[in-house]
């Protein structure tokens, strides 16, 4: 004779915060090393200073964003810090100047 369902359960205990944290490790680690894009825009009376328009899973998401000549886009590797100095952002253009 079998026994009704309720008898064979096993209990589960759930922590929901423990879950939550192995969740957001799982996230970190799958972003860690992934590439986003960056679109900015050059302040039209300080071209030394940007502003942070958008960030975009492809290059060409971004580059669809850009309206104006001022926009830029570059990339950057997810939960990767860049050095302190100044430097020039490798891989980052301006989409709509036209190269002569």
């Amino acid at each position: 004779m079998q026994k009704p369902i309720g008898e064979r359960a096993i209990k589960i205990t759930i922590n929901k915060e423990e879950i939550l944290r192995d969740l957001e490790e799982i996230r970190e680690e799958r972003m860690r090393g992934q590439n986003v894009w960056v679109m900015g825009q050059i302040t039209p009376d300080n071209h030394l200073e940007w502003e942070f328009m958008g960030v975009f899973t492809s290059e060409e998401k971004a580059v669809q964003a850009c309206t104006l000549d001022t926009h830029f886009v570059g990339p950057a590797v997810m939960n990767q810090r860049r050095p302190d100095d100044t430097h020039a952002w490798p891989g980052a253009y301006y989409p709509l100047v036209v190269k002569e």
